[in-house]
């Protein structure tokens, strides 16, 4: 799994490239070269976070609303980045991490060997949310008889 296409985009107006010197080596300042073992953090983060489907309530949806980053955080971020360029590539690296870790994640969601235990976990959440309304309204009532 490559680096996303927003990534891109947005690395190549924050992280430009550096020019290539005839006497030196090509160095590679991109988000492309993340090293093979943050990518395998994603997908052992993933697979972490993909253990928690079906526990309390958790569904697929719940969990990628975790991992994903919300519009507004991204677009505090990169507020941030116009005003501090120089954490560019951390920040940057930073948001690619949880891409990585959601394109990992959705990778597990689309397998059939998983697909009755996330239907299951489905179904779970929304007894789950039912008790968790539900006990506060027979607290009322109880309250109310009793009082």
């Amino acid at each position: 799994m490559g680096t996303s296409a927003a990534t891109l985009v947005i690395e190549s107006l924050f992280c430009p490239a550096a020019p290539d010197l005839p006497d030196q080596p090509k160095t590679k300042t991109r988000l492309d070269a993340i090293p093979g073992w943050v990518i395998r953090c994603a997908r052992d983060e993933a697979r972490t976070l993909f253990r928690l489907v079906g526990q309390q309530g958790q569904t697929v949806q719940s969990i990628r609303e975790e991992i994903s980053i919300s519009s507004n955080a991204a677009a505090e971020m990169f507020a941030f980045i116009e005003d501090h360029p120089e954490e560019a590539p951390r920040i940057l690296a930073a948001i690619e991490f949880r891409n990585r870790v959601l394109r990992e994640f959705d990778a597990l969601t689309v397998c059939t060997k998983h697909a009755e235990r996330i239907a299951a976990a489905d179904a779970d959440s929304a007894r789950f949310a039912a008790a968790i309304l539900v006990r506060p309204l027979l607290h009322e009532l109880v309250v109310q008889v009793s009082a």
